[in-house]
């Protein structure tokens, strides 16, 4: 974790010195960043024979949990909105 905060307020650093030589290649530098991140986490699962093996087991438990956390936000999100419109109603009266 220590290296993970050092990392960061170490780039951060480095872009308050640099801020007026911005680096124009940026966008593709943390694009291919990302691809290779990518394939190193594909690499890593797929060289785990335990975590390959329930792989379907475990997408079926994401579609579920992404599903649930879906249908949830939009219910909160309408009670939400049904609140606020109430409380506008009684006010406007």
């Amino acid at each position: 974790m220590l290296v993970i905060i050092a990392s960061l307020l170490a780039g951060y650093i480095i872009g308050y010195l640099t801020r007026r030589h911005p680096v124009k290649k940026t966008p593709a530098i943390i694009n291919a960043l990302i691809w290779l991140l990518l394939l190193l986490m594909g690499w890593e699962v797929g060289s785990t024979p335990n975590l390959a093996e329930s792989l379907s087991t475990l997408g079926k438990e994401a579609l579920i949990l992404a599903i649930a956390s879906v249908t949830g936000g939009i219910a909160a999100s309408y009670l939400l909105w049904k609140v606020i419109n109430r409380n506008k109603e009684k006010e406007h009266k």
